[in-house]
């Protein structure tokens, strides 16, 4: 039996635990409003490392006078942290919008991808109050986290579940199986006919826009026509962001800290790998001038960041919007430094505003060459000719504004002379390349729903299996152009040399841009690599090379495939094997 004084001791002890308790909570009432949600997460650390009792935190606060909404941008599934922070653009012109029309709204932002923040603190904040809506905006590799967060609102909330952005609007049928309603395309008005439809109790299935189930069957309502006038939506709702400093991508060329605008919404292009011929229609808009050097303004104001990058598609299409853009920078006084996106074709057709762009402070442009072979910027309708990005770059380096290119790896109808062609472009230019690019370029990736994806077990190997796997950091498709090549050595070289150039691509070039490899997956590379060069025969191709390598080492398959086509690449890029039968280089 317990003694009378132990009891006394073990109450004592718990009255004290008591009031300690509801002191905290007492405090956590009165400011929990002004607290970031990863300000929770450690204090949630502190008390409860040991029980994981998140009850603490789930207060349930309510209010008559305003509706609640809570967007959510999830984190993405494979090593979050390595990513560069995204601006969560889509959810933060939503909620400027809103606050436009609506007096009596409450929107909070929970950015889980940019504080790479885990599922728990999600979960606190779902339950932490009575959401009317909340609201999940998502691509493809983002897409697992929001359906589990969803799946857990429906279990613990009566909250209507909103999902947009690119995957759930490509996909409907399959985010609908954890949403009630997808916005389709633009959202800003469709979230505004919704969430005045909840406030008044109404029913909102008739909503331009919009998808959802009807006994259990896909309804794809007709779409809404895209907003007209671009300027009546207001900036980006800045004041929803808790940690600004969190988005850390430094700007090109300067360094520190930037922000992004948007001049135009929309690509007339038809690229088989992009999505935006089904987000857009291939039409573009654009905002007026004033409106975005205001927007520069309000920024470097508000915040004293000095640096821009443009999100547009093709910043240069449009010679007069540049012109009238400069401007507009000059009579605001702006000192400030930018960088957009173009194509080398627009910059040679408008080379002549190149000095007045640099004048008004942009002092890089970024190109979107993707492959270094007419040839295979054809099979990708990328539409445009190796001859334009070097006159694209002439151009810029006589106005004093540096070339910035981005590329990509294993394209359609790239071979083994693909890379040496790559290499040798790159080595012309001096190497600019945008630091997320590296050397390696973006995995070629055959995104949900494109031509790409429609085509890519026909004209190659695919490796995406799963939602995680749609990122540009980790393999994800090899054409057969590349597999079927035969590979041909130019040079002799010993097995150290060998070892020798497969580590310095390894530690340089593959890990500086794929993010999935474990340590081992690293040592497996350098032994396939050996293998690999002491396997070229001129009779087998790359892929049956990667076969035999698969049955000597005893490695998957896939895995073999995937090693050994990078070796290739490796070998290909110094000059040390081309494609036999193919015209070698001087």
């Amino acid at each position: 039996m317990v003694g009378l004084g132990t009891m006394k001791s073990n109450i004592s002890r718990l009255l004290k635990k008591i009031i300690e308790i509801s002191f905290v909570r007492y405090v956590y009432q009165k400011i929990s409003c002004h607290l970031p949600a990863k300000f929770i997460f450690h204090l949630r650390n502190l008390y409860f490392t040991k029980q994981n009792d998140y009850s603490f935190f789930v207060i349930k606060k309510t209010s008559n006078k305003k509706h609640n909404l809570l967007l959510i941008q999830p984190p993405i599934s494979i090593r979050n942290h390595l990513h560069k922070k995204i601006f969560p653009m889509g959810l933060l012109y939503i909620s400027g919008y809103l606050k436009k029309h609506f007096d009596d709204i409450n929107i909070e932002l929970l950015d889980m991808q940019a504080l790479d923040l885990p599922l728990d603190i999600a979960r606190a904040k779902i339950t932490e109050k009575k959401w009317d809506a909340i609201g999940f905006s998502f691509f493809t590799a983002q897409a697992d986290e929001a359906y589990q967060l969803s799946d857990f609102t429906r279990r613990h909330q009566k909250s209507l579940i909103v999902h947009g952005g690119v995957h759930p609007m490509l996909l409907p049928d399959e985010a609908l199986d954890y949403a009630d309603v997808v916005v389709c395309h633009e959202g800003e008005e469709t979230m505004l006919e919704l969430m005045a439809k909840l406030k008044n109790g109404q029913d909102f299935h008739g909503i331009e826009g919009i998808a959802y189930r009807h006994n259990g069957e896909l309804v794809g309502n007709p779409p809404r026509a895209f907003i007209k006038d671009l300027d009546s939506i207001p900036f980006p709702d800045w004041d929803l962001l808790e940690y600004l400093e969190q988005y850390d991508a430094p700007m090109h060329i300067v360094g520190g800290p930037r922000m992004p605008i948007f001049g135009s919404r929309g690509c007339p292009f038809n690229c088989t790998f992009c999505s935006s011929p089904m987000i857009w229609k291939r039409r573009l808009r654009w905002r007026k001038p004033a409106q975005v050097a205001l927007e520069m303004k309000t920024i470097k104001d508000k915040f004293g960041i000095n640096n821009i990058h443009f999100w547009d598609d093709n910043l240069m299409i449009k010679s007069d919007f540049i012109e009238n853009l400069c401007q507009e920078i000059f009579a605001l006084g702006l000192d400030m430094s930018w960088v957009g996106l173009t194509r080398a074709s627009h910059i040679v057709k408008h080379r002549d505003l190149l000095p007045l762009m640099k004048e008004a402070g942009c002092i890089g442009i970024e190109i979107g060459v993707e492959s270094f072979s007419d040839a295979v910027a054809e099979q990708v309708e990328k539409g445009e000719e190796t001859t334009a990005m070097l006159q694209a770059t002439e151009h810029m380096e006589k106005a004093g504004i540096t070339p910035l290119y981005t590329h990509m790896l294993f394209n359609p109808g790239e071979t083994i002379d693909s890379y040496r062609q790559k290499y040798e472009f790159i080595l012309k230019v001096g190497r600019r390349l945008l630091h997320s690019d590296a050397e390696l370029g973006q995995l070629a990736t055959p995104h949900r729903t494109t031509v790409f994806e429609q085509e890519a077990h026909e004209i190659g190997k695919t490796f995406c299996t799963e939602n995680k796997h749609y990122i540009h950091h980790r393999v994800n498709f090899i054409p057969y152009s590349f597999l079927e090549d035969v590979p041909h050595k130019l040079v002799v070289k010993s097995q150290r040399q060998v070892r020798k150039k497969a580590e310095d691509f390894l530690y340089n070039v593959i890990l500086a841009y794929i993010i999935d490899w474990e340590k081992s997956d690293a040592r497996l590379f350098l032994k396939v690599s050996d293998e690999f060069w002491k396997r070229i025969d001129e009779r087998k191709n790359v892929g049956q090379v990667g076969e035999i390598i698969g049955a000597v080492l005893d490695i998957d398959m896939d895995k073999a495939c995937i090693l050994t086509s990078l070796a290739a690449v490796c070998y290909g890029r110094e000059k040390w094997i081309q494609s036999k039968g193919g015209k070698g280089y001087s």
